[in-house]
């Protein structure tokens, strides 16, 4: 029977993809992948620009704009550069440093893209709240989404919902995400089994792993279906 509790677990696991068993890399939006049209070949890189309603939120916060877009450069594993510019017209992502986010005041910060008519990544716009707490790790999490990033389920990573338990570094899982988008030996992003923005369907290959486990489950189950069988 223990044997047939273990084998339903795994399979279950497998199918809906639960951290347990699909490591919880957070690289897409509802089971699509989002990131820049870019190879590593074009040693292209992202330009973002700062922006702030008041100048002393620019004075305080702009070198922790910079620092923030240096850690996701600074991954050894992927390719994906961020490069400040000054122009606004040349800017693909730009950081709003806002006193308060209006209708979105229970929020502590926002990205959203725009897309070309080929649907690929055209500009991403984060707004940040300076007047709310945890302003530097909201800036570190809103340019990881304008990398292509969702959301981790790992507390620890800046990805993360829970601000309570990460800081202002990149996790194991945020570097394991860029680094499947942005691959450093520039081979194509790599969605993992197992993401922490799931769109409701079964993988191709979690298919074929329960295919796979069919002759397992079968031996795993076969005494407990005769003991029911003989009553």
């Amino acid at each position: 029977m223990d044997r047939c509790i273990i084998t339903a677990t795994l399979v279950i696991g497998v199918l809906f993809q639960v951290p347990a068993f699909g490591y919880p890399t957070p690289v897409d939006f509802d089971g699509e992948v989002l990131r820049w049209d870019i190879r590593k070949e074009d040693n292209a890189s992202i330009r973002y620009y700062i922006q702030a309603e008041v100048n002393s939120d620019l004075n305080f916060y702009d070198s922790v704009v910079e620092q923030a877009a240096d850690l996701w450069t600074e991954v050894e594993s992927s390719y994906f550069v961020f490069e400040r510019t000054f122009d606004s017209g040349l800017a693909e992502v730009t950081v709003n440093l806002d006193r308060n986010q209006g209708s979105n005041s229970a929020s502590s910060g926002y990205a959203s893209f725009s897309f070309d008519t080929d649907g690929k990544p055209k500009h991403c716009e984060i707004h940040v709240a300076t007047s709310t707490a945890e302003v530097e790790k909201t800036i570190l999490h809103e340019l990881g989404h304008c990398v292509g990033l969702g959301h981790s389920l790992i507390s620890e990573s800046i990805m993360s919902y829970d601000a309570d338990k990460n800081g202002f570094w990149l996790d194991v899982d945020d570097i394991a995400a860029i680094s499947r988008l942005y691959p450093i030996d520039g081979s194509s992003p790599k969605l993992p089994p197992g993401c922490a923005i799931n769109d409701g369907k079964i993988s191709a290959s979690a298919i074929l792993l329960v295919v796979l486990l069919a002759p397992l489950i079968v031996v795993a189950f076969r005494p407990y279906l005769r003991y029911t069988a003989r009553g």
